[in-house]
């Protein structure tokens, strides 16, 4: 299973994006600011911790149990600068410690039903055949 995070609005303080599962559309998304970083460029020092999105590029995913908001959750592997990536709810650029959203847009840089969409993700992801590999390509 592929995601795309096709990045559309910038703000100073967020970015919002779509997101798609096999090429078709699933939700919004919202992350910190892009600074216009890329995996393959990316340096210590240009991370700004909680208020930088994630360099674009593509990443694989597993599902693994966080200790901070105790369940499994989307992990993001080989990020480069960041660790703790991951997929999960909220509603502004605050609540992502540097971590994907998922929505509905409700304005700019603002998301709704955030629950309701992971959830739905969630269920998409355990209906992958058993050990199919889940990854995310992040564009600008």
């Amino acid at each position: 299973m592929h995601l795309t995070l096709q990045r559309t609005e910038r703000g100073f303080l967020y970015t919002m994006g779509t997101l798609a599962i096999d090429g078709e559309r699933f939700c919004d998304t919202l992350e910190p600011t892009d600074r216009h970083l890329t995996a393959e460029t990316m340096q210590p020092g240009q991370k700004v911790f909680g208020r930088t999105a994630i360099p674009t590029g593509c990443y694989t995913i597993v599902l693994s149990y966080s200790p901070r908001f105790h369940r499994t959750l989307p992990l993001l592997h080989g990020v480069p600068c960041f660790e703790g990536i991951r997929i999960h709810t909220g509603n502004v650029s605050t609540d992502t410690g540097g971590c994907i959203l998922v929505g509905r847009r409700q304005a700019p840089g603002r998301i709704a039903d955030s629950r309701t969409t992971l959830r739905q993700l969630l269920d998409r992801f355990g209906s992958r055949p058993q050990g199919a590999p889940l990854t995310i390509q992040i564009k600008e």
